[in-house]
């Protein structure tokens, strides 16, 4: 039995109208360097003086495995990752404000495991006019920030520039994942952050994995290729937890509905809300996929969605919008 909280002053619109034109958009291929790779302007402050001072001791290169507490300062800078780094058990990685990350080609940090039973952590807390900026080393794109519940990453005042080099990962820059069981796993805390030239989706939030409460400022631009236009890519039980920002400038300003299920199971198994981001949904990756709400009528759940006002949803060809799959007189959806 389930409910669905439907005040249809949200918008479905059916198809897929107004999706940018690929040969116009903003694109991971083919748009303009805001950015030189690998160089930092610094910034000032507002005295004129750099608000990131030069560091005096690096570079430094990261490589292998983070075995217990690390820290990387500004003044070791910049920090080169090659070809990847991951974290042992119960082992932290701290960034500081003004950091430089230089990602070589290919190079990833991956906090957590698939097995899910590795407890790390990764905070990289910039500040106003202090950010902390994972570019290129060099021309090719590097990887992803990968965290896996429980492991967590904090994120704020940060850029992520020119990554997606993994097409298993839809060539995305950034990825959360849970362990495909409710309720949603929020190992990520996002606040002030850019993504920007990744050659994919910029974030995938898949696996019944979410952001954490209060994450704000998610900004995604100038992202996307053909097999993975949209800036963003969420599993149902990730919508409630998207946060607000700028989602537009990239190949197609939609973020794509995944329909993954939990459980084994497919359909939305919790309550949760769509929330007006500024752009479009897109509902569905092929024809017979369906934004489903519940388990089904003899799971013992009901499940409740809300659609905020303003939102609209744009529907693959064959895609539908199903509240339970079965019904019946005395469990009726």
């Amino acid at each position: 039995m389930t409910k669905i909280d439907l005040t249809l002053r949200a918008l479905l619109v059916v198809g897929l109208g107004g999706a940018c034109d690929p040969e116009t958009a903003t694109t991971g291929e083919n748009s303009s360097d805001s950015e030189t790779d690998g160089a930092s302007d610094g910034g000032s402050d507002e005295g004129g003086e750099p608000a990131c001072p030069a560091p005096t001791h690096g570079p430094t290169v990261h490589s292998g495995t983070i075995a217990a507490g690390e820290v990387w300062a500004a003044e070791d800078g910049p920090h080169i990752v090659t070809p990847w780094v991951r974290f042992a058990a119960d082992s932290s990685l701290t960034i500081a404000a003004c950091s430089e990350v230089r990602m070589q080609k290919d190079a990833a940090l991956v906090v957590g495991d698939t097995n899910g039973d590795v407890t790390a952590s990764l905070r990289a807390e910039g500040e106003p006019g202090r950010e902390i900026r994972f570019v290129r080393d060099g021309a090719e794109p590097w990887s992803a920030i990968v965290v896996y519940d429980p492991a967590t990453v904090v994120l704020r005042h940060v850029s992520l520039d020119g990554g997606g080099s993994d097409r298993f990962l839809y060539n995305a820059s950034l990825v959360l994942r849970g362990d495909g069981t409710t309720p949603t796993r929020r190992p990520l805390t996002v606040e002030a952050v850019t993504v920007r030239r990744s050659l994919g989706h910029g974030v995938v939030a898949e696996w019944v994995a979410g952001f954490t409460a209060g994450s704000t400022g998610l900004t995604v631009t100038a992202s996307g290729s053909e097999d993975f236009p949209q800036p963003v890519r969420l599993g149902e039980h990730s919508l409630d937890s998207l946060p607000d920002g700028d989602y537009t400038g990239n190949r197609v300003d939609e973020i794509l509905i995944d329909d993954e299920g939990a459980n084994q199971a497919g359909g939305l198994q919790q309550d949760g809300t769509i929330h007006d981001r500024g752009v479009p949904y897109h509902v569905g990756t092929f024809p017979g996929s369906r934004l489903r709400v519940g388990a089904g009528f003899d799971s013992g759940t009901v499940t409740t969605l809300t659609i905020e006002p303003g939102v609209e949803l744009r529907f693959e060809p064959g895609t539908s919008l199903e509240i339970e799959h079965y019904t019946s007189d005395d469990k009726p959806a």
